[in-house]
Formats: C-alpha cells, sequence, structure tokens
C-alpha cells in the first residue's frame, strides 16, 4: 500500500470541491487504498488552516476534516497543489506530484 502526504492545500480542495483531490482522499484514502501519513508540523499546519473562519461556511468541513489524520513516516508520494513551492520532482525518496498527476 503506498503511504502519501497529503499538502494542506489539497486536503482542503477535497473537502470543498468534487475534482482530484476529492478522489484521492475519499476514493483511495477512506477507502484504505493509500495510507496518509504526515509530521507533526505538518499536522499542526492542518489543523491551523482547517479552522480558519472562511472554512466555517462549508458544511461539516471541520468534522470532515478531523477524520482524515493519520501517523508520520517515510511516504512513496506528497500531493501538493503548490507547484510554486514544490519546484523538484523527488524529496529524497518521495515523488512529489499534483493530485491530478497522481
Amino acid at each position: 500500500m503506498q503511504k502519501v502526504v497529503i499538502d494542506t492545500n489539497v486536503l482542503v480542495s477535497s473537502l470543498i470541491q468534487r475534482s482530484f483531490p476529492y478522489k484521492i482522499v475519499n476514493e483511495l484514502f477512506i477507502e484504505g487504498k493509500i495510507k496518509l501519513y504526515v509530521s507533526e508540523v505538518l499536522m499542526k499546519k492542518y489543523y491551523d488552516v482547517l479552522r480558519r473562519p472562511k472554512f466555517a461556511a462549508y458544511h461539516d468541513f471541520v468534522a470532515r476534516a478531523d477524520s482524515l489524520f493519520a501517523d508520520v513516516c517515510m511516504a512513496d508520494y506528497i500531493i501538493t497543489g503548490s507547484t510554486n513551492d514544490f519546484t523538484f520532482p523527488t524529496y529524497k525518496y518521495t515523488q512529489i506530484v499534483t493530485p491530478k498527476d497522481y
């Protein structure tokens, strides 16, 4: 089973719209086809971002976000929409891809 880190922007997108991020989180992670892994630093970022008042407008946003978290590991993939921040294709042994490419 692949170990995946999902960047905050992808997680937020998966909770708001039904596109590639949604498919990754809901069709692969929730159905147990991939394992989601995060570091303590990324977990804090998730919580900080997902608690922003602007997301309160989306039905059950926080409850759905709280149900998605997992543990720390060495991931096979980092899935991110921040192509400006991740300008390199790999980090050590982890491939960095967009939701669409994944």
